[in-house]
């Protein structure tokens, strides 16, 4: 059975005509299954333990990058206590905003994710995990600014004004559209901005292959998934658990 889990940022009128859009794609691709809308005082991780010990084997979250992390979030932390769960995560993003995510699954927003929940094409995904208790899907990013790394316990980088940390898990389009990944290991990418070529515009970059990243900055959190801070230190690496998530047909890198 299909659970539909919707954020609670739907619950603004404004959203009420593409839920309703949403709503009647699935009725038509005959996917119906039960909605459960979230409210500040419920967790997602409840609402996903709860209908998992019901017998949903398809959980599709509805609304953003946020939605979508939590969701993953749960179900890792789930399949530490049951090894042999077997569920597979569908997303609908919700307009375009805090969606970021839905461009690297090639998944389309609002109705028009539905097709990809119909068709069903699931991959298993290695997840990055932070201090052994907080997942990441796409990337955990921090300034340069007073931000010590340390790779695979060996060396250190020193800090380079005006750059960016960007610790991936997957490809991201500024590196490559199209990316052969290396399985079980996290990608360091470091880029260097040049304020006097543009806003943004990168002048430099370096990729480095990791088995294991420490964070330490005392004044800045690290951004995990454009969607959730989290303080340092903190210590990086590819977990153990694999999540199966529905990807679109227009999904452009694998694993190798």
């Amino acid at each position: 059975m299909h659970i539909y889990l919707y954020d609670s940022f739907l619950n603004q009128k404004k959203y009420n005509k593409v839920i309703s859009k949403i709503e009647t794609r699935i009725t038509d691709l005959d996917l119906n299954g039960k909605i459960v809308r979230m409210n500040t005082t419920n967790s997602i991780y409840n609402i996903v333990n709860t209908e998992i010990n019901n017998g949903s084997k398809t959980i599709v979250c509805v609304g953003n990058n946020y939605t979508l992390n939590q969701t993953i979030n749960s179900i890792a932390k789930l399949s530490i206590k049951n090894p042999l769960l077997n569920i597979a995560i569908g997303f609908i993003p919700v307009g375009k905003t805090d969606n970021s995510i839905a461009n690297y699954l090639g998944i389309k927003y609002n109705e028009n994710a539905c097709n990809a929940i119909s068709a069903r094409r699931i991959k298993r995904i290695c997840l990055g995990i932070i201090n052994d208790k907080e997942y990441f899907f796409n990337e955990a990013t921090i300034k340069s600014q007073d931000t010590i790394v340390e790779i695979n316990e060996n060396y250190t980088l020193e800090t380079i004004n005006n750059s960016v940390f960007r610790i991936i898990n997957l490809p991201i389009k500024n590196i490559s559209n199209k990316t052969k990944l290396k399985n079980n290991k996290l990608k360091l990418f470091i880029e260097q901005k040049n304020s006097t070529l543009g806003f943004n515009k990168p002048t430099h970059k370096n990729l480095f292959y990791c088995d294991k990243i420490r964070i330490i900055n005392k004044n800045q959190p690290i951004f995990v998934d454009d969607c959730v801070e989290t303080k340092t230190p903190a210590d990086i690496k590819i977990s153990k658990e694999i999540i199966k998530l529905i990807i679109g047909k227009n999904l452009n890198w694998d694993y190798h």
